[in-house]
């Protein structure tokens, strides 16, 4: 299956990528730092779009090292048919204010 990148601004080498060959999903990188009280929302625009054939979904989920620190990443599917950039919408679920630093990996 093929799936196609659409630019909407991503730096030189921010683009979502695959560490191990047979990973199920690509890392994306926070684009700014971001500061997110307890309970407080962030609409994390990615700098990419993705063309996913018709019947597909994509979705962004946190990395394992994120949701340990309660950061949660909501999960409305990415349609087939849309061809807008994506965001992460991350939650932050802990009782502490959590930092998300530039070029971490989501």
């Amino acid at each position: 299956m093929k799936i196609k990148l659409i630019d909407f601004g991503l730096e030189k080498d921010h683009y979502p990528f695959r560490p191990h060959e047979n990973d199920a999903g690509a890392d994306v990188y926070m684009p700014y730092d971001c500061t997110l009280k307890p309970g407080e929302i962030a609409r994390i625009p990615l700098g990419f779009g993705l063309m996913i054939p018709d019947g597909y979904a994509g979705y962004v989920f946190p990395r394992s090292s994120m949701a340990a620190k309660g950061l949660v990443c909501e999960l409305p599917p990415i349609d087939s048919g849309y061809r807008g950039e994506i965001h992460a919408i991350i939650s932050n679920v802990s009782s502490e204010s959590q930092i998300l630093r530039k070029d971490t990996r989501v």
